[in-house]
Order: C-alpha cells, then sequence, then structure tokens
C-alpha cells in the first residue's frame, strides 16, 4: 500500500532540477498540470458525449445511408475529438514517462484513446462491436473529475463486501424459493370454471379462486361457479410462466417479488387461490428479501466510505 501511494504521489509531484525546467517536457508537465487543462479537456469529453447522443445507429454517411447535415457533422466529428484524446495522451505519457501507468484510472483512460482506433480500420467500423467502443470515451469523464473518481475507487473497493450481501441475497431467495414450492405450488392454475371444466381463454377475463371451503376467493360468476384447478402449466397467468409449480418458475416469481416489479398482482392472485393469510410470506419476502438486502448495500457503502475517508487524513497527518 505504501508503494502504491508513492507511486501516485510521485506521479503528480515530479521533481526537475533547475536545468530540467529549461526543457520543453517541464513546459509540458506545467501544461497538463494547469487546471484550465483539465476543464478544457472534460469540456471537450461532454461535448463529446452529446455528439453520441445525437447519432442515429441507421445513418451511415460512409455510404451515403440516411446521412443528412447533422448525422454528416456527427460522422465528422470523430477525427478532432480524437485528435483531441491522443494530443492528450500523448501529453501526460511524455510528461511523466511511465509513471502516468501507475494510476489505474490512466490506464482505463489511455486504453479507450487505443482502442478508438479499432474504428478506423477499414471495414472494422462497420462492426456493432467495435463501434460501441466510442461509447465508452464517457468513462473518461471519471479521470478528469477528482470527487467522481473517489466515489467510483470506493464502489470498486466495496466489492468484497457486496459479495457478503449477494450471498446472503441468494440465501434468502433460495429460502423463499423453497418455501414456496412447498405452499403455493399449482394453486395459480385454479380458475372458476363451468360445468365441463372450461374457463375463459382469454386470460384477463379468467378468475383465480380457492379449493378451500373458507378462505380465498369463492366463485361468484353463475357462468363460471366451479372451482378447478388445470392439468396444464402453460395454464398459468402470463402464459405459463408465473407459477410455483417447479423450482425455476418459483425462483423467477421470487426474484421478481424481491424487485418488487408487478408483485401486488402475484400478491392478488395468491391471495384469491389460497387464503389471506398468504399475504405474510409477501410481507416477509418484502422487509427481509428487499428491504433488508437494500439496507445491507447501503450499509457496506459507507462503510468503505468511512475507511477510504480514514485512510485519507491519515495520509495527510503523515
Amino acid at each position: 500500500n505504501n508503494n502504491n501511494n508513492n507511486k501516485k504521489k510521485t506521479e503528480y509531484s515530479i521533481n526537475f532540477t533547475e536545468n530540467e525546467k529549461k526543457t520543453f517536457r517541464y513546459k509540458i508537465y506545467r501544461l497538463v498540470k494547469h487546471k484550465w487543462f483539465e476543464v478544457l479537456m472534460l469540456i471537450v469529453i461532454l461535448i463529446n458525449c452529446v455528439f453520441l447522443a445525437l447519432e442515429d445507429p441507421a445513418a451511415d454517411c460512409k455510404n451515403g445511408v440516411n446521412c443528412d447535415s447533422l448525422q454528416s457533422a456527427v460522422s465528422g466529428s470523430e477525427y478532432p475529438f480524437l485528435a483531441i484524446y491522443t494530443f492528450e495522451a500523448i501529453c501526460k505519457v511524455f510528461a511523466f514517462g511511465l509513471q502516468y501507468f501507475y494510476d489505474h484510472w490512466n490506464k482505463l483512460d489511455f486504453l479507450v484513446v487505443a482502442l478508438s482506433y479499432l474504428t478506423f480500420i477499414p471495414g472494422a467500423g462497420n462492426y456493432q462491436g467495435l463501434r460501441t467502443i466510442r461509447f465508452l470515451r464517457t468513462l473518461r469523464s471519471v479521470t478528469h473529475v477528482e470527487s467522481m473518481k473517489n466515489v467510483a475507487t470506493s464502489l470498486i473497493s466495496a466489492i468484497p463486501y457486496l459479495f457478503d450481501v449477494l450471498f446472503l441475497c441468494i440465501f434468502v431467495l433460495f429460502v423463499f424459493t423453497i418455501f414456496a414450492l412447498q405452499i403455493f405450488s399449482g394453486v395459480l392454475r385454479q380458475y372458476c370454471s363451468n360445468e365441463l371444466g372450461e374457463f375463459p381463454e382469454n386470460e384477463k377475463e379468467r378468475e383465480h379462486c380457492s379449493l378451500l371451503m373458507s378462505g380465498g376467493y369463492q366463485c361468484s360468476n353463475p357462468e363460471y361457479p366451479f372451482c378447478i384447478k388445470s392439468k396444464y402449466i402453460q395454464d398459468n397467468p402470463n402464459f405459463g410462466i408465473t407459477n410455483y409449480d417447479n423450482f425455476g418458475y418459483a425462483l423467477l416469481v421470487v426474484f421478481q417479488i424481491l424487485t418488487r416489479e408487478g408483485w401486488t398482482d402475484i400478491l392478488y392472485q395468491t391471495m384469491d387461490a389460497t387464503t389471506s393469510f398468504s399475504v405474510i410470506y409477501f410481507i416477509l419476502m418484502i422487509i427481509l428479501g428487499s428491504m433488508v438486502v437494500v439496507s445491507l448495500i447501503f450499509a457496506a457503502l459507507e462503510a468503505t466510505f468511512g475507511d477510504k475517508e480514514e485512510d485519507e487524513e491519515q495520509e495527510e497527518e503523515e
């Protein structure tokens, strides 16, 4: 850690002798260290992001397809932007030497610039995968904003803590999935049917019902007065996807509930097909599986930020 800190400090505080201060390298060093140089490069990155946002994927100005004046300007801007980024990278490498690459963010910065040249290889620019390299330039804004860099570094440092939270989340996911398999298996195939065991073909017109004499929904429609369980898994809601009939589908349902995306629909369907007390299962899942896990994630991030602040204070004291 001390070596890394020394390297980082050396990179940004190169000591030049009186003779070296007369060299061209020192002038470049003063240029790249000037605060307005960083501000100018950040403005260039933001303008480049605007041009990337204006790009039409269907336009191909090289072949004259769907190329208007705006798309022509967007396509032509690639050359000056890449020239500016290349100038910045060359200046910093020339000023700092190999010490420039001691910082991982500088490695990322240089890699993005280098990969951008792949899109100018004849025929390579037509591949969508290589064209997306240009969107990596938005990451360069991280290296030019110190506060953003500190936040990103803290998030990366928090990954080991987040793995522990991830394992807990997976454990909770499996526990609630196994419980749902034991209690709710097949219940979402219970519909109000007629005497022939038929229920409406339109899924929106179907009504879930409970086979229990008390609790759940009891069929009240005279056209479909009987509660019958279908034998086919595809008769489950959402074209057979929403169900607790096997581990895979139940895991998918529980995951959807934990994300709280459309979970109330599943709640009402399950309550209609079983009993109102099944709401307890959903409440526990939301509290333990969703709210608590999210709180643990924030706690891990807060702990990481706290450790980083302590390290910075110790470095300042030293």
